[in-house]
């Protein structure tokens, strides 16, 4: 299988109130998928011919994102290298509209009759998702280290995901 995926976004900051930052964004992404030709060895003219599938889709997507800045945790003159320790929360909100490929279809056929093939229909996400993500991030002026952890929620047309994240940074 193969798989080429792209994204190309912009935001810009607002700064709102003394310790937060409104972004609004948008975002286009791509996806192209390739699965070559498959046949099943070993079951005879029973065994399967799943003849090759690409996918080609987009989205646009239009989203908000809140961040924020809780002051220092760990005082400065402590001399830690987690001196100024700070929190950095963010709330994300988004929709997503696919274009293209947004149902997949695979053509199939058994061994011994490959002139009769059948089509096989992959779930139907639909094409509107609504996402919205929740995140919080330490990070240290003195520490070349950010940690951050995470909540996703996504919900398309009969389909729902949950997700967590945990992320760490290293800079030098």
């Amino acid at each position: 299988m193969a798989a080429i995926h792209g994204s190309i976004g912009a935001g810009y900051w607002l700064p709102a109130g003394h310790s937060a930052i409104l972004t609004p964004f948008v975002e286009i992404n791509g996806l192209y998928l390739y699965r070559p030709k498959v046949e099943e060895k070993g079951a005879g003219n029973a065994g399967l011919d799943v003849h090759a599938e690409s996918i080609a889709s987009a989205e646009a997507v239009v989203g908000l994102s809140l961040q924020g800045h809780i002051a220092s945790l760990v005082p400065a003159d402590t001399g830690s290298l987690f001196a100024d320790l700070a929190l950095r929360p963010e709330l994300m909100l988004s929709y997503g509209r696919g274009f293209g490929d947004i149902d997949d279809t695979v053509a199939s056929a058994f061994l011994g009759a490959k002139g009769l093939t059948f089509q096989t229909e992959g779930a139907k996400l639909g094409k509107d998702r609504f996402r919205a993500n929740l995140a919080l991030a330490a990070e240290a002026p003195q520490a070349p280290v950010t940690f951050a952890i995470g909540y996703g929620f996504e919900y398309a047309s009969r389909q729902t995901n949950h997700y967590l994240s945990l992320s760490g940074q290293i800079q030098w």
